[in-house]
């Protein structure tokens, strides 16, 4: 079997709010987010590249089967533009995050799916339905998924 490829990418945020400064440097918080997701997807079939763009530019030429966005509503413009710009090229996109989850038929217009809600519940079945060819519309859950037992990033 061919190993997919899927990239997960941190939109850059560039309001006070999610970069505040301290001592002249910016402070950011880990990916948590990101690294759950990362740590759902089965290694023997993927593997997974995290791109903050905080830190890093974003590879618009990598070449991946998926692209997993997170955005939370102070950068969820940039977070469109990204998604806009893999779909142009042919690459499925997924959107989650606060913001997607709160406005998941607007991220639907940037995105193929959209995953609302924790994504320990919705992964497997996102990552099924990639795998059949069969991936878009919204991936919901409403359940809260517990700290314990969580996969480790």
């Amino acid at each position: 079997m061919r190993t997919r490829r899927i990239h997960l990418i941190n939109p850059q945020a560039n309001s006070f709010t999610t970069r505040p400064m301290y001592f002249n440097r910016a402070l950011y918080s880990p990916l948590a987010g990101l690294m759950a997701v990362s740590a759902l997807i089965s290694k023997d079939e993927s593997e997974v590249v995290l791109t903050d763009e905080n830190i890093e530019p974003i590879d618009f030429d990598f070449t991946c089967d998926l692209v997993g966005i997170s955005a939370m509503t102070s950068y969820f413009k940039r977070g469109y533009e990204i998604a806009d710009i893999f779909r142009r090229k042919g690459v499925l996109v997924v959107m989650g995050g606060i913001h997607s989850s709160f406005m998941p038929t607007k991220a639907l217009e940037h995105a193929d799916a959209v995953v609302v809600g924790e994504a320990e519940f919705l992964m497997s079945k996102v990552l099924e339905d990639l795998k059949q060819g069969n991936l878009n519309g919204i991936y919901k859950t409403s359940k809260l998924h517990p700290m314990s037992g969580m996969h480790l990033p």
